[in-house]
């Protein structure tokens, strides 16, 4: 299946996906990720504040920053590009032309001080094949660096087997995260043939 009719049956089910379920499973989730040892060690994290049909990041930035953890969040730039930019209770917020909330007045991170970064998308393979929205924009940025990387997914986004086509510049995310727990890609990621 094409990566297009792919977001599309995605993206229908997660709008399916009631508040009350949601709220459930971030929880499930939340709870395996505070006992993570990559999550623990971690003291700058990067990830993308959530739209409304994503996986909800509130509890995590909550979690975080009861933790002492520093955030960091993308601003996008020219080239399909993206730089990342301290997230503190001052930050002031505008939505970009994808409607993704960015720092208006950016403090830049050292992109090596990032420990962990929070991979957005819509769906998942337990392989750790991701399935994003389309930009390409957090496959060229984890590409750069050997990021430690997690995505955080509703149950209903997780697939055994990737159902879109996967290419070769598509980047796995090493753990992925559900209700249902922790999948280390990495175990199970094969060669693929792309």
């Amino acid at each position: 299946m094409d990566k297009v009719d792919a977001r599309k049956i995605a993206k229908e089910n997660l709008l399916r996906l009631s508040a009350e379920k949601r709220n459930s499973q971030e929880e499930l989730v939340l709870n395996y990720l505070r006992h993570l040892p990559e999550w623990k060690k971690a003291k700058i994290i990067a990830l993308t504040k959530s739209m409304p049909i994503e996986f909800s990041l509130e509890k995590v930035v909550k979690l975080a920053r009861k933790m002492n953890k520093r955030i960091v969040v993308p601003v996008t730039l020219p080239h399909r590009q993206m730089k990342f930019a301290f997230w503190d209770e001052k930050t002031e917020f505008q939505k970009n032309s994808f409607g993704v909330e960015e720092p208006i007045q950016p403090i830049w991170v050292d992109e090596e001080q990032i420990d962990l970064v929070i991979v957005p998308g819509l769906a998942y393979s337990k392989k750790g094949e991701r399935l994003g929205f389309g930009g390409g924009y957090y496959d060229r940025f984890i590409e750069q660096q050997n990021f430690s990387t997690i995505s955080l997914a509703y149950q209903e986004q997780v697939y055994d087997e990737a159902i879109w086509n996967v290419e070769v510049f598509d980047q796995t995310v090493q753990i992925l995260i559900t209700k249902e727990g922790v999948i280390h890609s990495n175990e199970l990621l094969e060669k693929r043939e792309i």
